[in-house]
């Protein structure tokens, strides 16, 4: 199966040949003939628009390939460092839109896909899934090959549920299928700090909210086992379910495969988990003698480009992301970590876009974070209830997790979508700080002091709480807490007494987030648009428009943008905010200044 790059690539080369030859030639006769200027327009016109022709061009028998080594990310970020280290990813909505204009492109004859490496997230893996099916359904062949599934890591049951979703599935000779389940585990610091002489003054709401026990037990506390195994469970089921669906087995065998792993590739293929042991030549041989030797190969990202994605006419869907950790101000990433932060005023201006729009007729607000401030997830919060006011319905669709202030920013959403293994919930505060007047006093160096204010030393970790501090810092929590349910309470159509019930910090599965009320439906991104259209009440036979807000800016449009020099201090702030961790770490010898309250309704990552 050639690729399509080697077709085009000697034709480019061919016309810029042609071209060359026709400017020397006008070239020459410039001083003999007056239309000379003209001509060589006319010549530069022409090889461009025969390149562009080039590139947009899709073969009558085109066979879509993904490679899932490239990752999937929610958004394209803006960044240039995330830009960099986001190298090829496939947009999830891009990888979506692409697949369902393809069923219909009667150029595309096939899928072909490579798997088993790391997968994008439980419910993201669901949504792709999903996705393939529907895509097989159009009657066009799916296959996908694996190198490995794992090599002994338990992500791996996540990549097997995409790859069980093509209709074949073949995997290399010495691969291995390191399907041993799902684990969640927790790291605890309470004796390490113990033997610092470090002592943590944090408290929660309530008794699920895990993010504290890391510093304040050395164990994993009960609640916090019922709600992980309730959770692990859930999501076991779901993965188990959906790889015996794609490769036509029993739930019972596949259970009884996972509990064997790992898997040699002949125990893999012997119990059906694959169709063959093949290398990736030899699947490309194949599909040769399957679909046709002028079949050709395209990249799904390149197609998207060349095809046009879909929905492109139509009242208009406005996608509004909020991904990545919630914080105040503008959105930002961390190098170190590949982490985002979703910024409230980046948001607020997003909503502000598509409220000043006419042609916006409702919103989908596209969330995959784990939490953060309370603060900002209010004041985006706010930003859904004053869209839902102005008549335009906001449907919330949730990712891989909607966690604390993740969900916060949903609560009050016209309707709440989420994938059965989505991390949904975590309804609930914790703040603290660490006391580390004993730490310092064993190395020798000691702190003093001058203050204005009773309670001006409040966050310091010079000492513990007094009792009046310690009565302000629950009543802050209280407070918190109280006004986080009751926005769920009042979102979902509850009493109170309803709402604290399903929160005290517990993290659900999507699945029984449904079964008890904090979501609507199961679904993904294109579940959560036809609720958004039904909700706006567009007739659901007509097209649409579905549109990111703001306009993602791409590499070339940030390169050359007006505000340059902002973006020079975006990314100088997050090459000194990615030593931030390390700062932290280093403790108050490299400062000498105060550690910030942790004041965040978040998961255990956001500590």
């Amino acid at each position: 199966m050639k690729s399509l790059r080697g077709i085009a690539l000697p034709v480019v080369v061919l016309l810029a040949v042609v071209g060359l030859i026709a400017l020397a030639a006008q070239v020459a006769d410039v001083f003999t003939n007056g239309w000379a200027a003209l001509g060589l327009a006319s010549g530069l016109g022409a090889a461009w628009i025969l390149y562009r022709s080039t590139r947009s061009w899709v073969p009558g028998r085109t066979v879509l390939e993904i490679d899932f080594a490239n990752g999937i990310v929610e958004q394209m970020p803006s960044s240039p460092l995330a830009r960099a280290q986001a190298a090829k990813a496939y947009p999830l909505l891009d990888l979506l839109d692409a697949l369902e204009r393809a069923a219909d492109d009667r150029r595309v004859v096939g899928l072909v896909a490579r798997v088993g490496t790391d997968a994008p997230g439980i419910a993201r893996a669901q949504e792709i899934a999903d996705a393939i099916t529907t895509f097989t359904a159009s009657g066009k062949p799916t296959v996908a090959h694996a190198e490995t599934f794992g090599e002994l890591r338990s992500g791996s049951l996540a990549s097997l549920l995409i790859g069980s979703a093509f209709q074949e599935l073949y995997m290399q000779p010495g691969g291995e299928m390191g399907i041993t389940g799902l684990v969640s585990r927790r790291f605890y610091l309470r004796r390490l700090l113990d033997k610092l002489g470090v002592t943590p003054e944090f408290d929660h709401r309530r008794e699920y909210k895990s993010a504290m026990y890391t510093l304040t037990e050395d164990h994993m506390v009960e609640p916090d086992r019922q709600a992980a195994s309730a959770v692990l469970g859930a999501q076991f089921d779901q993965l188990v379910a959906g790889i015996a669906v794609g490769r036509g087995l029993d739930e019972g065998t596949v259970r009884d495969l996972i509990d064997r792993a790992p898997l040699l590739a002949s125990e893999a293929k012997e119990a059906g988990l694959v169709d063959d042991l093949l290398y990736r030549d030899q699947v490309y041989e194949k599909l040769r003698s399957d679909w046709g030797a002028k079949a050709r190969t395209l990249d799904i990202a390149s197609y998207l480009k060349r095809a046009n994605r879909p929905h492109r006419r139509g009242p208009t869907i406005a996608v509004i992301y909020a991904t990545g950790f919630v914080t105040q101000g503008s959105s930002q990433f961390n190098p170190l970590n590949r982490q985002p932060f979703m910024g409230s005023d980046d948001v607020g201006k997003a909503f502000r876009s598509a409220l000043d729009s006419k042609k916006v007729k409702a919103i989908v607000f596209r969330i995959d974070s784990p939490g953060g401030s309370a603060v900002a997830s209010e004041t985006m919060w706010r930003s859904t209830r004053l869209a839902i006011e102005a008549g335009k319905p906001v449907i919330a669709s949730m990712g891989n997790v909607a966690g604390s202030g993740g969900y916060f920013v949903a609560a009050g959403c016209t309707r709440i979508v989420a994938q059965p293994g989505t991390l949904t919930g975590s309804i609930g505060v914790v703040a603290g700080k660490l006391v580390t007047r004993r730490a310092w006093e064993r190395a020798g160096i000691t702190f003093d002091d001058v203050y204005r204010g009773e309670n001006a030393r409040f966050m310091g970790s010079d000492y513990p709480h007094t009792e009046t501090e310690s009565e302000r810092f629950q009543a802050l929590l209280d407070a918190i807490y109280d006004d986080f349910v009751g926005k769920v309470a009042e979102g979902r159509n509850m009493t109170f007494e309803e709402a604290e019930g399903l929160a005290k910090g517990r993290v659900w599965a999507g699945s029984d987030a449904l079964v008890n009320g904090l979501v609507d439906s199961l679904g993904g991104i294109r579940a959560s648009v036809d609720l958004a259209r039904e909700a706006a009440g567009l007739d659901l036979e007509k097209p649409y428009r579905l549109s990111v807000f703001p306009r993602p800016k791409g590499p070339l449009a940030a390169l050359f943008a007006r505000d340059s020099r902002d973006d020079e201090k975006v990314l100088l702030r997050e090459l000194l905010g990615a030593t931030a961790p390390i700062a932290e770490l280093a403790g108050e010898v490299a400062s000498i200044t105060e550690p910030a309250a942790l004041i965040v309704p978040g998961l255990t990552t956001d500590l």
